[in-house]
């Protein structure tokens, strides 16, 4: 027997034949969901990267100015530029998650 017979035989349930067009159909829906998931993966993967070398360029360089200003910094300057960084990350983060996972409602 084959597989397709045996698994007939235990559920019931007749296998579609691979010239279905609704088979095909639901395999490449398939396929295009599991290719879906895999770039959505190496997307944040790529994305946490950059915006880790990102977080790190902007600490050395407010540790560099630090530095070479002799600690002589404002605290306007320091509010001004770690709210930024915080700012920043969370709006890129924000728009990597609303366009990675969409709502199903649409929002």
């Amino acid at each position: 027997m084959q597989a397709d017979e045996l698994v007939e035989q235990a559920t019931g349930i007749k296998q579609a034949p691979s010239d279905d067009p609704d088979h095909r159909r639901r395999s490449a829906a398939a396929a295009d969901a599991e290719q879906n998931v895999l770039l959505k993966n190496a997307f944040a993967r790529w994305i946490l990267s950059i915006l880790a070398g990102q977080l790190l360029l902007t600490n050395l360089a407010f540790f560099l100015f630090g530095v070479f200003s002799g600690w002589q910094v404002s605290d306007a300057v320091m509010l001004g530029w770690m709210g930024g960084t915080v700012v920043e990350v969370i709006g890129i983060v924000l728009v990597v998650v609303k366009n990675l996972f969409p709502s199903q409602d649409g929002n």
